[in-house]
């Protein structure tokens, strides 16, 4: 849930279809982006050959409703349980997000290693397959930076290659991707 605050006190509240992990404005579009965490797949849920996918949730505060939302595959990962030999499957999900001050590029990163790319200025497809609405660069930090870092896998749970963070400098020609193992790329 989002809670949107005035002076008065709340002045909206929307609820999202899945726990959001961060969240940008763009200016361009008067959009407010929503990265979606991860889901727990359920061992029948996904049929043979389906792709998963993660989404950035796009409320357009204009207009006051949610637009098609941005889709980027998603990996598929499985967590040993503690307690138990039985095995969890967890869709990875987005873990950051940054928009270009200059550019209209939005950038989130994964937790797959991956920071994914959309422009913002692309006009709106007129069919089913809306382009806009994939990632048109997909960049991958986690093998750029394996072998790196301080990641210690004894207390940690997650993937060492996992962007965290991302930001664009001011000129929105340059930006930079923190990983959990301490790396900046």
């Amino acid at each position: 849930t989002v809670s949107i605050h005035a002076p008065y006190g709340n002045h909206a509240t929307i609820r999202l279809p899945t726990f959001g992990r961060a969240m940008a404005y763009e200016k361009t579009t008067c959009d407010l982006l929503v990265v979606s965490s991860g889901k727990r797949i359920s061992s029948g849920s996904m049929a043979a050959g389906q792709q998963a996918t993660g989404e950035v949730y796009r409320f357009n505060l204009d207009e006051g409703r949610f637009s098609e939302p941005l889709a980027f595959p998603s990996a598929l990962r499985q967590k040993k349980v503690v307690d138990g030999d039985d095995a969890r499957v967890l869709q990875l999900g987005g873990s950051c997000i940054a928009v270009s001050p200059t550019h209209a590029l939005t950038a989130i990163g994964a937790e797959d290693g991956t920071v994914r790319f959309w422009d913002n200025r692309v006009p709106l497809g007129h069919g089913p397959s809306d382009n806009h609405l994939s990632p048109f660069l997909n960049l991958d930090v986690a093998s750029a930076t394996s072998g790196y870092g301080f990641f210690d896998d004894a207390t940690n749970s997650g993937f060492p290659g996992e962007v965290t963070s991302i930001c664009f400098d001011s000129s929105g020609l340059h930006m930079c991707a923190g990983t959990r193992g301490g790396n900046v790329a």
